[in-house]
């Protein structure tokens, strides 16, 4: 599989919690960059915007792979619709961002 390689883990900040998870995961997109260039998304803290644009990133690749089997059959048209919404809004976002007063 081609793209972006990475190690990902989930540590619990709990002092009684299981221990931390690591695994890898392939990406089509370069996350690292793309986490900085899209930042803060209103109404979402820096925190929950790097965490929703992680976890469907993920989402969409294993989706993507699997898009011919059930469940992925069903949601694959829904989560492309869904991403295309979100860079509709980030982009209407940068737009009237960039217009002049």
């Amino acid at each position: 599989m081609r793209g972006h390689q990475y190690r990902i883990t989930i540590e619990a900040l709990a002092d009684d919690a299981p221990p931390a998870r690591t695994f890898t995961a392939t990406c089509h997109d370069e996350l690292l960059g793309l986490l900085e260039r899209v930042g803060t998304r209103a109404p979402l803290t820096a925190d929950e915007s790097a965490a929703m644009l992680t976890g469907l990133k993920l989402l969409g690749e294993v989706a993507m792979n699997h898009r011919r089997e059930a469940p992925f059959s069903e949601l694959h048209p829904h989560l492309g619709a869904f991403i295309m919404a979100l860079k509709g809004k980030a982009r209407a976002s940068r737009d009237s961002d960039a217009q002049p007063e």
